[in-house]
């Protein structure tokens, strides 16, 4: 299939990109040392998900390019929080769409496995994400890579909508 024929997607990280995690963070550092086993486990679980507030401007900027491409979800958490993310996402504004989490494993391969199969269904313009484990992915994937930080979503699409 032609890349003219396949529908347009970007695909988006969560944590750090739409989901501001500061809180969660903090509290899984106050329970652990960063970075330590528990810390993960505790920081990934999916029970604090509640906690993480909605990057202002990027509901908005989905909502917009959603009238005219695929939105796909592309995190590094566990696949085991999927129905609490779909929740936060729909409690927040977001826009429905594909939602790919890691079911085990490293995160960046995961990624690459994902934007590479990706890049072949749609005509996938942009990863969007504010971190290595995305830039790295989509490099080696092939798929454009937009870095975002936080105060970006309000003075700018990061990629072009309809």
């Amino acid at each position: 299939m032609e890349a003219q024929t396949r529908g347009r997607a970007i695909s988006i990280d969560i944590d750090g990109t739409i989901a501001n995690v500061s809180a969660r963070l903090a509290y899984a550092q106050n329970k652990y040392p960063y970075g330590s086993g528990p810390f993960w486990g505790i920081f990934l679980s999916g029970r604090l998900l509640y906690m993480d507030q909605p990057i202002p401007g990027a509901s908005d900027f989905l909502q917009r390019y959603s009238h005219c491409g695929q939105i796909i979800y592309l995190s590094g958490r566990s696949a085991s929080t999927l129905d609490a993310t779909r929740t936060w996402l729909l409690d927040h504004n977001f826009p429905e769409g594909q939602i790919l989490l890691r079911p085990s494993g490293n995160t960046r391969q995961f990624k690459i496995n994902q934007l590479s199969r990706l890049k072949n269904e749609y005509q996938l313009e942009a990863h969007i994400g504010d971190t290595e484990d995305d830039q790295i992915p989509a490099e080696i994937a092939g798929v454009p890579f937009v870095h975002v930080e936080t105060d970006q979503w309000i003075d700018h699409d990061p990629v072009p909508v309809c």
